[in-house]
């Protein structure tokens, strides 16, 4: 279909061509038929009509040619623009074709980007919606752990006081068992002094049991050997 076109512009161009060939060729020979007719003029009038001849011809010189000028420059100018839009059009028939496919593809890309917007839009829904459970979710712990932090601190306060008042309690009975301890040395001591003072009294008492089981012995035998004698005087 490209090509057609382009065969066809082309052969649009080739005539296009050849006619502002054919009018190039036409204003040189109207130019130089126009040079002789006033040479001619100019040599049959008489040297007073000469100088006017010249004047008019300059002034014809500065106006005619002027104006033809601007009018084929005019004509040549459109029919180049003419010839260009015809060489132009079908390389601009390929641009749009080209143009349209990178559009189509573009709209293809376009889609799929799209889709991946949409896609990335709800994967980003769901890690919001994630955070969000999440940050709810820590909050609760948040909430929970704070809150048996204030039990450990109060527990762990309850705990010093209690070690701060066994502390003074092990202290006060630490002075007791001391206080305990030394009387109980003195008791020793005083027990150690009373076994000792018993056992000179226990001595002593023996000693003097000893004298009386003596003394008692020697009465007993005295007692004994009245009883015989007084038994043999009987008899």
């Amino acid at each position: 279909m490209a090509s057609q076109r382009i065969l066809k512009r082309a052969e649009t161009a080739l005539q296009y061509t050849k006619d502002l060939l054919l009018d190039d060729n036409s204003e040189d020979e109207n130019d130089l038929a126009e040079d002789d007719e006033c040479e001619s003029e100019t040599g049959n009038e008489p040297d007073e009509d000469v100088e006017e001849g010249d004047n008019e011809n300059a002034d014809k010189t500065k106006s005619d040619p002027a104006s033809k000028g601007k009018k084929s420059s005019k004509g040549l100018g459109k029919t180049i623009k003419q010839l260009m839009g015809v060489i132009m059009e079908p390389f601009g028939c390929i641009l749009l074709d080209k143009t349209m496919a990178e559009l189509s593809k573009m709209k293809e890309q376009h889609s799929t980007l799209q889709a991946d917007n949409d896609r990335l839009r709800e994967e980003l829904r769901d890690r919001q919606k994630l955070q969000q459970d999440l940050t709810s979710t820590l909050q609760t712990q948040n909430g929970k752990h704070q809150n048996e932090v204030k039990r450990l601190e109060l527990e762990l306060k309850n705990a010093t006081d209690s070690l701060e008042n066994m502390k003074q309690t092990n202290q006060l009975n630490v002075e007791e068992s001391c206080r305990l301890r030394k009387d109980l040395d003195n008791i020793l001591k005083e027990k150690g002094d009373l076994i000792k003072q018993l056992e000179r009294k226990e001595v002593s008492h023996r000693a003097e049991l000893d004298k009386h089981l003596k003394s008692l012995d020697e009465k007993q035998s005295e007692n004994t050997k009245l009883t015989d004698s007084v038994d043999k005087n009987n008899h």
